[in-house]
């Protein structure tokens, strides 16, 4: 899987918690910018783990507060392959 595939679908998980569009910039944060609220990243995190089928260690999740930078991490973890 690379980050073309999977940029939709953490833009989609992003957009359905924070309540907006999902056409906003992939390297807004996501909590400051987007809107995330802070008490929805633990939401966040679960649901990237279930859709991707990989374990995002917490420090590492907390360092990617854009879309750019959760799906570098989704890739760097191997996420399954399409």
């Amino acid at each position: 899987m690379n980050g073309g595939t999977i940029e939709p679908k953490v833009r989609s998980i992003i957009a359905k918690l924070a309540k907006v569009e999902p056409g906003f910039p992939s390297d807004a944060d996501i909590f400051r910018v987007v809107g995330v609220k802070s008490a929805s990243a633990l939401e966040v995190l679960l649901s990237l783990e279930e859709e991707f089928a990989v374990t995002i260690p917490d420090e590492a999740f907390g360092e990617a507060r854009t879309v750019d930078a959760l799906v570098a991490l989704v890739v760097s973890l191997g996420g399954p392959i399409e």
